[in-house]
């Protein structure tokens, strides 16, 4: 199963890939897009550590990430998800959940999100699979983000039953361009 899971990651980054190249690069193709948001209220639970020179930023999940160019990541709260029927990626007895991943454009020049994808694993640093089915499970970033401008999408991961109730998600807006950021958190079974 984890192989399918891979490959459907690689034909997923290959078309996304091709579609960017074709793409004038004048709009986000795929994405929901709006303008920035206002900044929320900060939530009463403290970031984790900043980054050092050995490592990358870790925070809790919900909290925003700001690059010195003003470019904003958010990774939710990883939500309870139920796979449809026809997934690929889940078990039966794994915990399945959803996370929201928010990129916010505040820089000044236009950012290609194609390569956002993240990476999750339990607290022991197993991979979570990544689930695809025709629930639109996982929604991948696809073009490019306007300056001022925002993109969503949605990413739903399996943990190996009997995980220890926490997760990580890492990820950049753009590979080669950004550092890559850790959100992490407890995660609700299912299962």
């Amino acid at each position: 199963m984890t192989i399918v899971v891979a490959l459907a990651w690689l034909v997923v980054f290959v078309v996304a890939f091709a579609a960017d190249r074709a793409d004038d690069g004048t709009h986000g193709r795929g994405a929901t897009s709006s303008a920035a948001p206002a900044p929320a209220p900060e939530s009463t639970r403290e970031s984790l550590p900043e980054p050092t020179e050995t490592g990358p930023a870790v925070l809790a999940f919900g909290k925003t990430h700001t690059y010195e160019d003003g470019v904003k990541v958010t990774v939710s709260e990883p939500l309870p998800y139920r796979p449809d029927r026809f997934a690929a990626g889940y078990e039966k007895g794994d915990t399945a959940v959803r996370v929201t991943v928010t990129i916010v454009n505040g820089s000044k020049k236009v950012i290609d999100v194609t390569t956002a994808l993240p990476d999750a694993s339990d607290a022991e640093g197993a991979a979570a699979g990544a689930i695809f089915d025709g629930s639109r499970a996982t929604g991948m970033f696809r073009g490019k983000v306007l300056p001022g401008k925002q993109t969503k999408g949605g990413f739903a991961f399996s943990l190996p039953a009997g995980a220890d109730g926490e997760m990580q998600v890492e990820l950049a807006p753009q590979l080669m361009e950004y550092e890559p950021v850790i959100w992490t958190g407890p995660v609700k079974h299912t299962g």
